[in-house]
């Protein structure tokens, strides 16, 4: 996997996940030497870049907590959930990884997990998982389904 695996774009503005995330790389024997890096994802621009495999978002979470301000994309921080599904819907990568709180789901962010998801759908990637304490979500296009909820199963039940 390492050797077919590149990091073409990360973006994140705090230090210390900045030195973590090289850290990770270079314990998984990977480079990001190659890498894009933009600290803010508002700012990034990926019109260059290739169309990914895989992309993985994280969205910071105290715009949808119940600890959080509780805003949503009316946050800065909450808007950059829409920022990830405007890079999904310009490159259509096969697969996608999305973590979040579960309170995404709450009664008071209905209308945009609904958007979230039936964006994504959409663009012809349903949603065939998620977790049920944090919403990590796997969003694969259909030739993908079969092959990789098999590995997940795998991964689940035989860590």
């Amino acid at each position: 996997l390492r050797s077919r695996t590149q990091l073409v774009l990360w973006s994140e503005n705090c230090s210390t996940k900045q030195a973590l995330h090289k850290t990770v790389m270079e314990t998984c024997g990977m480079s990001s030497a190659f890498a894009k890096h933009t600290p803010d994802v508002c700012d990034r621009n990926t019109g260059s870049l290739p169309t990914p495999d895989l992309y993985i978002g994280g969205y910071p979470c105290p715009s949808w907590s119940k600890l959080g301000k509780g805003k949503g994309v009316r946050d800065s921080r909450g808007f950059l959930t829409l920022k990830g599904i405007e890079f999904i819907a310009e490159k259509r990568p096969r697969m996608i990884v999305l973590e979040q709180v579960s309170n995404i789901k709450c009664k008071k962010f209905l209308k945009s997990w609904n958007f979230l998801v039936d964006t994504l759908e959409a663009l012809d990637i349903p949603c065939p998982t998620a977790h049920s304490t944090r919403k990590i979500l796997l969003f694969l296009k259909a030739d993908l389904v079969s092959t990789c909820l098999l590995w997940l199963v795998n991964r689940l039940c035989h860590p």
